[in-house]
Order: C-alpha cells, then sequence, then structure tokens
C-alpha cells in the first residue's frame, strides 16, 4: 500500500535524522524521495539539477498525486527543522533573487501548483492530524499559510513545534480515512479540512489533465524501460524550473 510505503521511509527519515543530527534537507529529500520510490512501484522519483532552484521556483521538487478522477499537483520546498533552534531564518531566507517562499508561492500559481513546504523533523509535536502519529520524519504544510502565519507579525522565535502545528504528516496524506483513492471527493476533503486554499479557491492544484512529462514518466514504467536508458535531461527539458518529480499514482488498477 502507498499508505505504509510512505510511513516506513517516514519513520527512517525519523531515525536518520536521529543518528546523525547534521543530515541535511538535500541529502534527505534525495533518500527520501527515492527510497519510498522503491517501496512501491507506483511511485516514481526523477532528481535533476538544482541551479535553477533559487532563481526561478524555489522549489526542490514537484508532486504529483494521480487519482482515478482528479489529479493533484504542488511545488515543494524541502526544510530541515532542528531541536531547540530559531527556524525563522530558514523560513525567510533570501538569496538576489528575494525571499525564497515568495518565489515558490509566484511560481507555483503561475503554474496553477499548490506551493508546499517539506518539512523533516525527528521530534514529536502535535500536528494538525486529529492522531496521535509518532516517529515519523516528513511532514507537509502550505507555504502560503506558513507565509502568513510568520509575516503577517513581527518577527518572533520560530520552533519547529510552532511548525509542525501548521502541518500534517506525509503519510496522512493516504492512510487518512477522508482519502479513498477510490472516492474523489474524499481527497477533496482533506485538502478543504487541512490544506484550505487561500481566498477559499481550493481548485488550485486540482487538474484533470497532466503534462507530457508525465505521460512520458507512466509510460517508462508501464513499459518496464530502465530510466537510465534515457537522457532524462532531454526527455524532460520542460522541467528547467524543479529539480525533481515525486508521481504517485494512486488510481485504481
Amino acid at each position: 500500500m502507498i499508505c505504509q510505503s510512505i510511513k516506513t521511509c517516514a519513520t527512517e527519515v525519523f531515525q536518520w535524522i536521529s543518528k546523525q543530527s547534521e543530515v541535511g534537507e538535500e541529502s534527505i529529500t534525495d533518500w527520501g524521495l527515492y527510497r519510498v520510490s522503491e517501496l512501491d512501484r507506483r511511485i516514481q522519483y526523477l532528481q535533476f539539477n538544482r541551479h535553477q532552484e533559487g532563481k526561478y521556483t524555489g522549489a526542490d521538487f514537484e508532486l504529483w498525486i494521480l487519482t482515478d478522477t482528479i489529479y493533484f499537483k504542488a511545488r515543494v520546498q524541502a526544510k530541515r527543522l532542528r531541536p531547540g533552534k530559531d527556524l525563522y531564518p530558514g523560513i525567510a531566507h533570501t538569496n538576489k533573487y528575494g525571499l525564497q517562499i515568495d518565489k515558490l508561492i509566484k511560481d507555483a500559481s503561475k503554474g496553477g501548483f499548490r506551493p508546499l513546504y517539506a518539512f523533516y523533523n525527528n521530534e514529536n509535536h502535535a500536528s494538525q492530524c486529529k492522531k496521535n502519529i509518532i516517529n515519523e520524519g516528513i511532514y507537509l504544510a502550505d507555504a502560503n499559510i506558513i507565509h502568513n502565519d510568520i509575516f503577517s507579525v513581527p518577527k518572533r522565535v520560530i520552533d519547529s513545534a510552532h511548525l509542525i502545528s501548521k502541518s500534517t504528516p506525509f503519510s496522512c496524506w493516504f492512510c487518512c480515512s477522508l482519502y479513498d483513492f477510490q472516492n474523489h471527493k474524499t481527497f477533496l476533503e482533506f485538502l478543504e479540512l487541512y490544506y484550505p486554499a487561500q481566498k477559499g479557491d481550493n481548485s488550485i492544484g486540482i487538474t484533470n489533465e497532466f503534462p507530457n512529462y508525465i505521460s512520458s514518466l507512466l509510460k517508462l514504467k508501464t513499459e518496464n524501460e530502465s530510466i537510465l536508458d534515457y537522457d532524462l535531461q532531454k526527455e524532460f527539458r520542460d522541467l528547467k524550473n524543479v529539480n525533481g518529480i515525486l508521481l504517485i499514482d494512486n488510481r485504481k488498477e
């Protein structure tokens, strides 16, 4: 099950951070998303180069979730949370192109994507999830909500407990009782409850079609071709603005 595969990966991320306190978000993203793709054949991860991230999107990877009737797409920026640290500087990270979070939100909105954060964590804090899920190290939060929460008030110390309280475990996206892949309405209910879009427009991130590069990725999988036989930078040349794709095909087989 996709649910169990993601829970397994998230547990391993939690354990890895606990054992190696200095591991960074780039390593966690590269290993974690590859790992979850190895655990379930319906999950695919392709990694690209990083040189475009700061300038164009602020995103580490593109997330696609396919159901039988709707598709969800998001641009995701990864952040490693550290116990006892003020995390405000990380969220307010700026380079010569401006605030990273602003780039993430702006670019995502242009393409109709949801802007999300992936928080990597090894502490058990209360999240938005109603269940007491512990020892999982991957949480997702809406970047717009994080932006409004942090920048709408004077600068203050932001700790990991605060950011996790605005998030849900990644496993919830597939294990929650609200989300049944055979009934797309339950997925929308999940989004409306935990990830309400700004200004009430919950169509953001929802689409009924996917681009050619997703079709190509699905074709590689269904034809059992080795992705190493392809020039990925050429095959997916439309993806200059992201560093990788995580594709979760949760349609009925």
